[in-house]
């Protein structure tokens, strides 16, 4: 899943709000574009864009930023997680607790929400908006995140939460799982999803 699908269908940007330009490479080290690409993102067509974000990744590797923002709009992340619940083994982690699925899981796609049911537990996750998908290479994960604007703001302070927006039941994790935090400063990691089939991600 590392390709770019439809240009179409693609998040229209890839800031993240850090924006500060590697010396060397003059890559951004926020969303690994160059100050050209930047200045002209709003005129790309969308096969331009697409392009651009098929590098991201690798250069955002090179500049030694640990993420690395997926393209895909929020519905598009539900259909693809889907496709992988369907076919292989993924370990679902928030803040406070975990479980697993595999091939044998219940695995149900509405129009505005994911549903997996297995062994192990229950995870829903809702259609929000502005929900975003950053890759982590080294701990080669997905995490799901949301920007703090997005969060309620009695709810800002509280990493804790947003957790809210996914109900799982399982095993209970007592320990903060730390990747949820190795995000941009502005966004909120509520699920970490680490799958075998490590091309998903």
């Amino acid at each position: 899943m590392n390709g770019v699908a439809d240009p179409g269908s693609l998040l229209l940007s890839p800031c993240v709000g850090t924006c500060v330009l590697d010396q060397r490479a003059g890559w951004c080290v926020g969303c690994g574009r160059t100050g050209d690409e930047i200045a002209s993102w709003g005129g790309y067509e969308a096969a331009g864009r697409a392009a651009v974000w098929c590098h991201l990744p690798e250069r955002l590797q090179v500049v030694g930023t640990a993420y690395s923002l997926a393209p895909w709009t929020p519905a598009l992340l539900l259909d693809r997680l889907a496709v992988i619940a369907r076919t292989d083994r993924i370990t679902w982690r928030t803040h406070q607790a975990s479980m697993w699925s595999d091939a044998d899981a219940s695995v149900s796609r509405t129009d505005d929400q994911l549903r997996v049911e297995s062994t192990s537990g229950v995870l829903s996750l809702g259609l929000l908006p502005g929900l975003r998908a950053f890759r982590l290479p080294a701990a080669k994960l997905l995490v799901l995140a949301l920007h703090s604007s997005r969060v309620p703001a009695a709810q800002r302070r509280d990493r804790f939460a947003v957790t809210r927006a996914v109900r799982v039941v399982g095993e209970a994790n007592t320990a903060e799982y730390q990747v949820l935090e190795s995000l941009p400063t502005d966004y909120r990691g509520i699920l970490a999803i680490e799958t075998e089939v490590q091309h998903h991600v």
